[in-house]
């Protein structure tokens, strides 16, 4: 099996914008790392969690703070709407397509029959987030919210009478 450090793109899914800070796009991702506990001494401890899942991002684009003055209207066949640029959603895991399997040392399995810390299944998770977001940030998601919500202004205002349709994101 080959063992990605980061997280990779998998699909993008054009999303129709809606109101607020709806998605415009979405990437959905995928995860396989291995986050070290704490690194051991030969096969006697050390301890890490190998990370096998799914997650998404989303880019947004905000509808809500829309004034008059971004809409303009030269004649009756145009418009143009001005647009705050899309942004970042906060990145997710999916936890029912995402496992979590540790491994360590003989010293650190027989503690963990004692004591297990919760916690660093969070920390393997957070650093899953993380890894998302990251790739998030590196593909064209933002480009693709661009897109999807200037196709769907496009033909929204085109239903409406609109021959020209401009959209700005600024």
């Amino acid at each position: 099996m080959q063992c990605v450090q980061h997280a990779i793109v998998v699909a993008y899914v054009d999303v129709t914008p809606g109101h607020g800070g709806s998605p415009a796009a979405q990437a959905q991702y995928k995860v396989n790392f291995s986050y070290v506990v704490h690194k051991g001494f030969w096969i006697f401890t050390g301890e890490s969690i190998h990370v096998v899942g799914r997650g998404t991002d989303d880019a947004l684009v905000n509808f809500s703070g829309l004034k008059k003055g971004q809409m303009l209207r030269p004649n009756t066949t145009s418009v143009s709407i001005v647009l705050p640029p899309p942004h970042f959603g906060a990145a997710r895991v999916n936890l029912g397509q995402t496992t979590l399997s540790e491994s360590g040392g003989l010293f650190t399995h027989l503690s963990h029959l004692f004591v297990s810390d919760p916690n660093d299944a969070r920390k393997a998770l957070a650093a899953a987030q993380a890894r998302i977001a990251a790739a998030a940030t590196n593909s064209d998601l933002i480009s693709r919210a661009e897109s999807s919500t200037r196709t769907f202004l496009v033909k929204f205002l085109g239903r409406l009478g609109f021959k020209h349709v401009a959209v700005v994101f600024a």
